[in-house]
């Protein structure tokens, strides 16, 4: 998958759980504070990160609560580049 429009892909930090069909981050209690993730896919350009780096991103720039998941069936966020907040060392 490839994210389009200046969107990068990130494996969020936390792992959700899940009962039935709703996922319930266990990072609930903080949920206004911004996530931390893996880059796992991302446009082509120049950009001030890569893919493979943990960046902290907006939460609230996240589509994750709609249950995002990935072909493996994995967590992922889609996140619009302009919400990746830093590259964390």
């Amino acid at each position: 998958m490839k994210p389009l429009n200046s969107r990068v892909i990130i494996a969020p930090d936390f792992h959700p759980k899940q009962i039935g069909s709703i996922y319930l981050p266990e990072n609930l209690k903080y949920r206004d504070l911004p996530n931390t993730g893996r880059i796992l896919e991302m446009p082509d350009g120049s950009f001030d990160f890569k893919a493979g780096e943990r960046v902290l991103y907006d939460q609230h720039a996240s589509n994750f609560d709609s249950g995002s998941m990935d072909d493996a069936g994995k967590p992922h966020a889609l996140v619009p580049v302009s919400s990746v907040l830093a590259v964390l060392q």
